[in-house]
């Protein structure tokens, strides 16, 4: 090899190594360009990925050209199935239809650049979702418009909240608005805030200073000046209801009542907020100042009756203290009131005394019964009578509080029961001393009476031969029927003084009732027909038996019908009506058409000798036992006495007698009205 084929060899080693070095360098240069260039891109995505959460791209017809997902998380705007179609598309929107999506695609057409567009859209299961879209116009070298490109950062979340909070404020404005107390809030400064509408009613002459703003100060002058609360002293006003800014700084919460100019009163509360603000609540109390001012009439009332009361009223409490005591009360324990509210009896009575008393507390309060005690004493030398009445008082929920009790002197009424007593056994005496004069009286004087009538009976039947008078017989008549009278009389004293001493007794059979009817019509037939009156009956359906006195019955019978013939005028009617009641009771009545009794002498005629002061009285004879005398024996029968009457009509006695008297029971009481004259 030549020299010149090794220079040759050694240049071309020479320059393929200067050539493999520019290439080695300028693969130094690329691969430092590219690091360079990649580390950009990796800048500019991570600042995409902090500042955005999508990248896009829309082209020249605003269709999705590029989407490009930033977070690794699903988004609607993350598949290729959006590529084509325009962001209201992807919405579900209408932009003819849909003001923000139709101000959104005018603004594309514009091709210029937007900032925080936000709209919605559906995910799986209905929920919907929000992106904020910003983007700039793409423009070719020659600045025709290509499409736009941009971010899209996804603020569900934050949406979500936002409208929570929305949601959770109007709520609370709502209820702050609905409340039935005035509210009120200033800022730290005292500055006014807001109010609800209720504030606004309670505060309407400062309407125009209810404005955000405003300073507290502000409004309570403007209370004060223009009369919308009545107040003592401005200051009193002030510190009711606000504060000034010197006194916001040393803020305690108050609360405190004014009474507005319409006669209103209101509860005034301030509080502090943790951030320095005051929240004020302003609270209608009127109908519970009335109810106050009712309840302090109410008790000075009560109080005062019970000052007027002649009897000791007290209150205790559960440990036997005493809380109230009027002055009455005081007499009585012997002290004044200051010194014997919140004493015990032990410190109040003797021990003695005391012991029993606290023993009668304690079984009200354990019982809950009232209890009525009664105690003597001597007072000033003289033995008085007491009569305690004591009673749990409780609580609206039940709880016992205490006794409440009231002492009456009943000396007086103790004396009276003694002298009562002392007249009924002398008004019992003279009663039984009556009783036995009149049996004795009737013994003897029925003896010489009998032998009238019946030497009368033998002078007028002329036994032992012809009168030489005919006037002796009818002196003889005369003392013949007198002397029935007088036996008449004296029975019926006998029978009346037996029932009041509860003596007569009754010798009970079954009576046949028409029988006894009948019977007694024979023996005032010949009566009635002397004065000229028609005698009836009305016996309705078949009568049973009755279980009576049949003597009694037949004595009831003759006293009504004598009473109803004597006072019935000539030409009227008496009638006897008998009838088994839908009770099974038989009922007797005696009706007549006579002369009446007034109402005002019905109580008259029911007593004993009693007669209705009147020319009837002159006209007719009569002793005024009939009445009284039936109506006793009826009642001795367990029967019911009524009388009815009216003056020019006539009277109507009745007498019902209990269906446990008769066999109604078994009988068919369904005959049709039986009248017989």
């Amino acid at each position: 090899m030549t020299v010149l084929t090794v220079v040759g060899v050694v240049l071309v080693v020479a320059a393929l190594a200067a050539a493999l070095h520019i290439a080695r360098s300028r693969l130094e240069t690329a691969r430092r360009a590219t690091a360079a260039a990649d580390s950009t891109v990796d800048r500019f995505r991570d600042f995409a990925k902090a500042g955005c959460d999508l990248l896009w791209e829309l082209d020249e017809h605003l269709q999705y050209a590029f989407v490009k997902n930033l977070t690794g998380v699903g988004s609607p705007l993350d598949s290729s199935s959006v590529l084509g179609a325009t962001p209201w598309e992807i919405a579900e929107a209408d932009p003819e239809q849909d003001e923000t999506w139709r101000a959104y695609r005018a603004l594309l057409e514009t091709h210029r650049p937007f900032r925080d567009f936000r709209h919605s859209y559906r995910v799986k299961g209905g929920k919907i979702g929000y992106w904020t879209l910003s983007g700039t116009p793409i423009l070719d070298h020659s600045g025709v418009f290509r499409g736009y490109r941009g971010t899209a950062v996804e603020v569900s979340a934050e949406v979500d909240a936002r409208q929570r909070a929305d949601r959770a404020e109007a709520r609370l404005a709502e209820a702050i608005e609905n409340f039935s107390e005035g509210f009120v809030l200033y800022d730290p400064d005292g500055c006014f805030v807001a109010c609800n509408s209720k504030y606004r009613e309670l505060f309407n002459g400062i309407e125009d200073l209810l404005v955000p703003g405003t300073p507290m100060e502000i409004m309570v002058k403007a209370v004060i000046d223009r009369g919308v609360i009545r107040r003592s002293t401005d200051r009193d006003a002030a510190n009711a209801l606000g504060l000034t800014r010197f006194e916001i700084s040393r803020f305690s919460d108050r609360a405190t009542e004014v009474q507005m100019a319409d006669g209103r009163w209101l509860l005034v509360q301030n509080r502090r907020l943790p951030d320095g603000g005051i929240v004020g609540i302003r609270t209608d109390i009127t109908d519970i100042k009335k109810r106050e001012r009712a309840l302090a009439e109410q008790e000075a009332r009560l109080r005062a009756i019970i000052e007027a009361i002649n009897d000791a009223v007290f209150v205790k409490d559960l440990f036997g203290r005493y809380v109230m005591c009027n002055t009455a009360g005081t007499r009585l324990i012997g002290k004044d009131v200051g010194a014997s509210l919140g004493k015990t009896d032990a410190e109040l009575f003797p021990a003695d005394m005391a012991r029993k008393i606290m023993i009668s507390d304690h079984d009200v309060i354990h019982s809950g019964r009232t209890r009525v005690d009664e105690h003597e004493t001597i007072v000033d030398g003289e033995t008085r009578y007491f009569t305690t009445t004591k009673t749990v008082y409780r609580d609206p929920g039940g709880a016992a509080l205490g006794i409440v009790g009231v002492t009456s002197d009943i000396t007086h009424r103790k004396r009276g029961e003694a002298e009562l007593r002392h007249a009924k056994e002398q008004a019992e005496l003279a009663n039984r001393a009556k009783s036995r004069f009149l049996a004795n009286m009737s013994h003897e004087l029925r003896t010489p009476l009998n032998a009238i009538i019946g030497f009368a009976e033998i002078i007028q039947m002329e036994m032992l031969g012809p009168v030489g008078t005919e006037r002796y017989l009818e002196y003889a008549a005369d003392i013949g029927t007198s002397g029935h009278h007088l036996l008449n009389l004296i029975n019926d004293l006998l029978d009346l003084s037996k029932i009041e001493a509860g003596k007569l007794e009754l010798h009970e059979a079954w009576v046949d009732v028409p029988a006894a009817i009948e019977t007694c019509l024979r023996l005032v037939k010949e009566r009635a027909l002397n004065h000229g009156v028609e005698l009836t009956t009305e016996l309705i359906g078949t009568l049973p038996p009755l279980w009576a006195d049949e003597r009694a019955m037949k004595q009831i019978l003759l006293n009504l019908l004598s009473n109803a013939v004597k006072f019935t005028p000539q030409g009227g009617r008496v009638t006897v009506r008998a009838a088994i009641d839908e009770d099974n009771r038989l009922r007797l009545a005696v009706a007549d058409t006579g002369i009446g009794i007034a109402e005002k002498d019905m109580p008259k005629v029911l007593e004993a000798f009693g007669q209705v002061d009147s020319t009837m009285n002159r006209k007719h004879a009569g002793t005024g036992l009939g009445l009284p005398l039936t109506k006793k024996l009826i009642e001795m029968h367990s029967g019911e006495f009524a009388i009815e009457s009216a003056v020019g009509q006539g009277t109507t006695v009745s007498a019902h007698f209990p269906a446990a008297r008769t066999f109604a029971e078994e009988l068919a009481v369904k005959h049709p009205l039986r009248a017989s004259a």
